[in-house]
């Protein structure tokens, strides 16, 4: 992370910038930060470098299905269950590395680079730099803290089962006999991987590979969609404050009782409601293209939060010290990551309410009625809410997000329920 800072002279676009950066690095490990097409050497290894990751996961993801199929009936909930959530992560995984193909996406991040990106916004005024560092501020804390769910995820899921192995004596000389493998991700390989130790040994760096690329897939994808939220509020603020401070008219007395603007002033505040009409077009139609290139992606997520959800509360229900230790951190992070998004969501609904007042403040009775109509115009724009939906029908936000924790509860419960009364039969 601290190789990717940069002075302030040294930054010349947002590019340039530390934390994007670090994770267009991190992306481009599994070749899903976008490249402008071209034929040179970097375009061609990171389409190729893309697709050997997605045949790498699909293999995982038909080893992954052959082996619940094989063992369904004979292996114990715990086992099945961590398959089946790993197996739901690689199907988000499998989607997530289809982006880059995507011309929707790779427009949508070059716009936010080039236009939306606050770097763009911060000579305009003394606000705009205020709001520009405060959301730098918090776009590099959250690049980090990211990060640092990243590694400690992939470090988590691969040395859990090794330390249990070696606390079994898994890689002792005299192993316990008719013991098995722990591994982070169960596959069905044509050989032997649970009891040989070199067939265990591939398992594990498939695993550590598998790992990686899931782990990268999941929280990086959320921080970028995150970052752009972030620079979409600020947007937000500083058109708000633009519109709270729109200048009056100079003269305050008239012959008709109220303030009026001067034909000077009335060509000056035209250009003005012009460039705020602008700004806020910009913004909506950057949402449109963010809602077209992420709705699947958005779609596919909360249907992962409903089903993982139940699974995941159920290895933990257990509450014991293995429970927890293997899957309580992957719960936190899981739920995490739904709150993060939900909650960044909201704030550009919050934020886009209070346009709509702001732009109804207008003096519009100080202005002629070219002006006027203007503003009427700018009125109905802002009507439209600013918000995302997965595949045009599921609303991003917190409510969305309670309804799936609430379901995620009410399924766990009676999984719970079925899964006790098999237990006393």
């Amino acid at each position: 992370m601290l190789s990717h800072q940069n002075d302030d002279s040294q930054i010349t676009s947002p590019k340039d910038l530390g934390y994007i950066k670090q994770v267009a690095t991190s992306l481009s490990r599994v070749a899903s930060w976008p490249l402008m097409e071209s034929k040179n050497k970097k375009y061609t290894f990171a389409v190729k470098w893309n697709i050997t990751c997605f045949l790498f996961m699909s293999y995982i993801f038909i080893f992954q299905i052959w082996y619940v199929r094989n063992n369904i009936s004979t292996t114990s909930f715990v086992v099945i269950g961590h398959t089946y959530i790993t197996l739901a992560m690689n199907t988000i995984c499998l989607q997530r590395l289809t982006m880059p193909w995507m011309a929707e996406y790779r427009q949508v991040i070059k716009e936010f680079l080039d236009k939306i990106h606050l770097f763009h916004q911060k000579d305009n005024s003394e606000y705009a730099n205020k709001i520009y560092k405060y959301i730098e501020k918090i776009c590099k804390i959250f690049t980090v803290f990211v990060h640092f769910q990243l590694y400690g995820g992939i470090a988590l899921f691969n040395i859990t089962p090794a330390y249990k192995n070696f606390k079994a004596g898994m890689y002792s000389s005299n192993k316990p006999v008719n013991a098995t493998y722990e591994t982070a991700v169960y596959l069905a390989l044509p050989f032997d991987c649970f009891t040989d130790i070199k067939g265990h040994m591939f398992l594990s760096l498939m695993s550590l590979v598998s790992t990686s690329i899931g782990s990268t897939s999941f929280c990086l994808w959320h921080l970028l969609l995150s970052l752009i939220v972030f620079h979409i509020w600020g947007n937000l603020k500083i058109l708000k404050h633009n519109l709270d401070n729109f200048p009056k008219p100079a003269s305050q007395m008239t012959s008709i009782g109220i303030p009026w603007y001067t034909d000077e002033e009335s060509k000056n505040i035209s250009t003005l409601i012009v460039e705020l009409v602008n700004h806020h077009r910009n913004i909506m139609d950057f949402m449109a293209k963010t809602s077209s290139a992420y709705s699947f992606f958005l779609l596919l997520n909360f249907a992962f939060y409903q089903i993982v959800g139940c699974i995941i509360l159920l290895e933990c229900s257990k509450l014991d010290s293995e429970a927890l230790g293997n899957y309580g951190p992957l719960t936190v992070v899981l739920f995490q990551q739904l709150i993060q998004i939900s909650v960044t969501f909201e704030l550009l609904g919050s934020q886009s309410e209070k346009l709509i007042d702001a732009v109804y403040g207008l003096p519009w009775e100080c202005m002629d009625m070219k002006n006027r109509k203007l503003v009427l115009f700018f009125l109905q724009n802002v009507q439209e809410p600013i918000n995302l939906k997965a595949c045009g029908m599921v609303p991003v936000g917190v409510q969305t997000m309670a309804a799936i924790l609430k379901a995620c509860c009410s399924y766990f419960i009676m999984l719970r329920t079925v899964t006790a009364s098999e237990e006393m039969t």
